[in-house]
């Protein structure tokens, strides 16, 4: 992506592939992640693209994005180590393609949702607000019913219950209660004075473009700090109960390798342990031993944080557990083959390469770059994860450290 600088404080990210018809503009909005902003940012992403002052209702909304030849709109919240990022997407179809040009009305539009939203000068319209709170709230309990899902964030909470990574990125019902349309409203107002904003586009859009229209916003925020949490000094063990036929057990482990320049390295150990179809876990735990239906991990690279996840037989706890450790072990004493080292880079190769097909995963990387300080280019990450070697990938493995063992059964 190449980056553009504005004087109002704002970057603009181009992703210039113009192998497909549309294109899309991103508004990324970056805040503190904490249990009460998270609630007000998710239920505010939703609340913003409902209704603006010249477009107040749904019907008006749909029909304006009818005209723009189909251009959809899509909101919502992510986080990225203590960071918690709101984001609006317009995506439309390039004007080269179209009778007319429609791609300055398209960012106008991108504009007024983040600018203009419908209020009474005091606060949102409630009909909106509370519609998406109930909206907000479903969703929010829907977790449950997605076990695998769940079993992640109850690990993650458990680890991570004293930081702000601990939080999920769409709050709680409780900080969900206490919002009216008035208290959001003036939210909305202190993210729009206090925080870092950066536009992200992809495909066939001119920057310049784009600069015109947003060039009067100023990003007067930083990007928050991210904190490294240290591993406890019991392993925390939790076990709970629900109506599952499957056990789902997630590990999570602290390493010491959390900067920078050992990212490259991290990936690979990542993908060479649990996180390709050629890992150690999925060969081992899955296929050899017949352990688990699934066995992965997931490392948040920025935190300093790895989750070994698998789903399995309520009685094969202890040996499920066990397991896992030894192929850690295994990587920490060497036990690598040239193959199992060839695989985990080509994959992780293969995944970034990949990003060029998934504009908006690629926004997110990159979004996560610059919350990490990064300026690598993909390039580069990929030139460095070609020159990691078993030494790199052992290191990493003997920096890391079981912090938590969270299990849900029947």
């Amino acid at each position: 992506m190449e980056k553009f600088k504005l004087k109002n404080g704002i970057n603009i990210y181009a992703n210039k592939e113009n192998k497909f018809k549309t294109w899309s503009v991103s508004i990324y909005i970056y805040r503190p992640l904490n249990a009460a902003e998270a609630s007000q940012d998710a239920l505010m992403s939703k609340v913003l693209k409902s209704a603006t002052k010249n477009y107040p209702t749904r019907a008006a909304m749909a029909k304006r994005l009818d005209w723009l030849y189909g251009t959809s709109i899509t909101t919502g919240v992510i986080k990225y180590a203590d960071v918690h990022i709101t984001i609006i997407t317009l995506k439309a179809v390039c004007d080269k393609y179209l009778p007319e040009k429609i791609s300055t009305d398209v960012l106008k539009f991108g504009k007024e949702i983040l600018l203009e939203p419908k209020t009474d000068g005091e606060g949102f319209d409630k009909e909106i607000v509370d519609i998406e709170k109930e909206n907000l709230k479903k969703l929010i309990e829907s977790y449950v019913n997605e076990k695998a899902l769940y079993a992640d964030k109850r690990c993650i909470e458990i680890m991570c219950a004293d930081e702000p990574f601990g939080t999920d990125e769409r709050g709680t019902i409780e900080e969900l209660e206490k919002i009216d349309e008035k208290s959001l409203y003036k939210h909305y107002e202190d993210v729009l004075k206090n925080s870092k904003i950066d536009i992200f586009t992809s495909g066939d859009i001119d920057e310049k473009e784009v600069e015109e229209v947003f060039g009067d916003i100023t990003s007067n925020g930083a990007i928050p700090e991210v904190t490294i949490g240290k591993p406890s000094e019991k392993v925390k063990e939790v076990t709970e109960s629900m109506d599952v036929t499957q056990g789902k057990l997630v590990m999570g482990f602290r390493t010491s390798h959390t900067a920078a320049q050992d990212k490259c390295k991290a990936m690979v150990f990542n993908a060479l342990f649990g996180g390709s179809p050629t890992s150690k876990l999925f060969n081992n735990v899955r296929e050899k031993l017949s352990l688990a239906y699934y066995a992965n991990t997931r490392m948040y690279f920025s935190k300093g944080i790895m989750m070994a996840r698998s789903g399995i037989e309520i009685d094969k706890y202890d040996k499920v557990r066990e397991e896992i450790l030894t192929q850690l072990k295994e990587v920490c004493d060497g036990n690598i083959t040239d193959a199992e080292m060839d695989n985990a880079i080509a994959h992780i190769i293969n995944v970034y390469t990949s990003l060029s097909d998934d504009p908006e995963t690629a926004e997110a990387v990159k979004a996560g770059q610059i919350i990490e300080g990064d300026e690598r280019s993909m390039e580069e990450l990929i030139e460095g994860m070609r020159k990691v070697t078993k030494e790199d990938v052992i290191e990493i493995a003997k920096g890391i450290t079981l912090d938590t063992v969270y299990f849900l059964k029947n």
